[in-house]
């Protein structure tokens, strides 16, 4: 594959741990034919800061070796939507639907993308992709998702929403947004701090308090939409 579009994912493939990806991909035997699911440089660049990571060197050897096994479909090819694909990783890839820019596909996580260009090895199939497919790693990885509280408070961007969650104080919207059970998953409309600066323009407010007063605080139960977006498994 010395396609310069893959250099991340060699740099991946080949680094020095326990598990030879390049023989297992070179392979003739047992598994093949493959399905081999390619992440782009660009795909690897959005992981890093998906992860918060600075390099594939500082991803830990077990996660790798997960991540990289979920690439790779044994004895297999796909050829229409709503397939259910077993992976080395033994979860499962879902691909769902095409459309005129490729299959679509979905990850244990919920995390979807597309599946592009496609290229014909003498063992399977090569196809590339424009995200990192992740699979349901261990408990012990660094590498983890986070609930909606967290990662809104990580984020400055959305100081003003969080605000506008802590000025009212007969609900609890940040605990309630940490919650993992039902009514969770949630979908969450979260406007960014230029966009509570424009509604203060528009309003004509100082401050988000000035709109607690008002009584318009109502506008932040419209953000949280409960249960209408279960993801189908």
């Amino acid at each position: 594959m010395a396609n310069p579009d893959f250099e991340s994912l060699i740099e991946a493939l080949t680094r020095e741990d326990d598990f030879d990806y390049v023989a297992l991909l070179q392979s003739q035997e047992e598994q093949t034919p493959f399905i081999f699911f390619a992440p782009t440089n660009e795909a690897f660049e959005a992981l890093m800061e998906e992860i918060k990571m600075g390099s594939i060197d500082e991803i830990s050897k077990d996660d790798l070796e997960a991540i990289l096994k979920y690439h790779i479909v044994p004895k297999t090819d796909f050829n229409d939507y709503d397939s259910i694909l077993t992976t080395l990783e033994t979860g499962k890839i879902t691909m769902l639907f095409y459309d005129w820019e490729g299959y679509v596909w979905r990850d244990v996580n919920n995390r979807e993308g597309y599946v592009n260009r496609g290229y014909i090895a003498t063992n399977g199939n090569i196809y590339s992709v424009d995200k990192v497919l992740l699979p349901d790693l261990s408990e012990d990885s660094e590498i983890g998702f986070k609930d909606i509280t967290t990662l809104l408070l990580a984020d400055p961007d959305f100081e003003m929403l969080i605000e506008a969650f802590t000025l009212d104080k007969s609900f609890d919207y940040l605990e309630y947004l940490e919650s993992e059970v039902d009514p969770a998953p949630f979908t969450v409309f979260a406007p960014t701090n230029e966009a509570f600066e424009a509604l203060l323009k528009e309003l004509e407010l100082e401050s988000l308090r000035d709109i607690l007063v008002k009584s318009w605080c109502v506008m932040i139960l419209w953000i949280i939409i409960i249960g209408l977006m279960k993801v189908i498994a």
